[in-house]
C-alpha cells in the first residue's frame, strides 16, 4: 500500500512540473503574439501623411501667393 502511494507522489511532481512548463509557455506565447501589435500608425503611413501635407501647405501658399485669397 505505501508503495502504491509513493508512486502516486511521484506522479504529482511530474504533473506539476507538466503544468507549470505548460503556464510558462503559455505566457511565453503570450509574449510573442502580441509584440507585433501596434497602436497608431507605422514609419511609412507617417511620413506619406507628412509628405501629402507638406504639399497641401506649398500648394495653399502658392495660390495665395497669386492673390486668390483676399482679406
Amino acid at each position: 500500500m505505501r508503495k502504491r502511494l509513493n508512486q502516486w507522489a511521484d506522479a504529482s511532481k511530474v504533473l506539476h512540473a507538466i503544468v507549470l512548463l505548460g503556464f510558462g509557455i503559455a505566457f511565453m506565447f503570450s509574449i510573442l503574439t502580441c509584440q507585433d501589435v501596434h497602436i497608431g500608425k507605422t514609419r511609412e503611413e507617417l511620413a506619406q501623411e507628412i509628405f501629402e501635407l507638406d504639399s497641401l501647405m506649398k500648394r495653399v501658399m502658392w495660390e495665395d501667393s497669386l492673390g486668390l485669397y483676399d482679406d
